[in-house]
């Protein structure tokens, strides 16, 4: 459960959750705020496996909402089924034929045109990179 609720089941405010936690986390830390810091952290991975296997289950049985959940939220998928990563896979096919061009230019003009891209915000893709690899 949120830490939030943590705190009203035990009559604390959150802040004092909070400090519990990051005093915890101290070099000769009170022996009982590590013990609570470690149920903390202990329920919220329990909680985070018995969902995802929920969810898993779930897509395995043929829930689409599931299984797509699991492609574009689960660290292991994220970064090949997400938004994100079809973001940055069609951003590195938009810049290949740069790259290819760049290959061509003398080793003066590459770097200069190399730095005002990454000036702008931008990046190249690797040299062996190819879009939806």
């Amino acid at each position: 459960m949120p830490l939030d609720f943590i705190a009203d089941a035990i009559g604390v405010h959150r802040k004092t959750c909070l400090r519990w936690v990051r005093e915890a986390e101290q070099r000769g830390a009170d022996e009982l705020k590590i013990r609570f810091r470690s149920a903390v952290f202990t329920a919220h991975r329990n909680t985070a496996t018995e969902l995802l296997g929920s969810i898993r289950k779930s897509a395995t049985d043929g829930n689409v909402w599931a299984a797509t959940w699991m492609l574009t939220h689960h660290p292991a998928f994220r970064d090949q089924f997400s938004d994100a990563a079809a973001e940055r896979r069609a951003a590195a096919a938009a810049m290949m034929p740069v790259a290819r061009a760049l290959a061509t230019l003398p080793p003066e003009q590459r770097l200069s045109l190399i730095m005002a891209i990454e000036a702008e915000g931008g990046s190249l893709p690797e040299a062996d990179d190819e879009p939806g690899s």
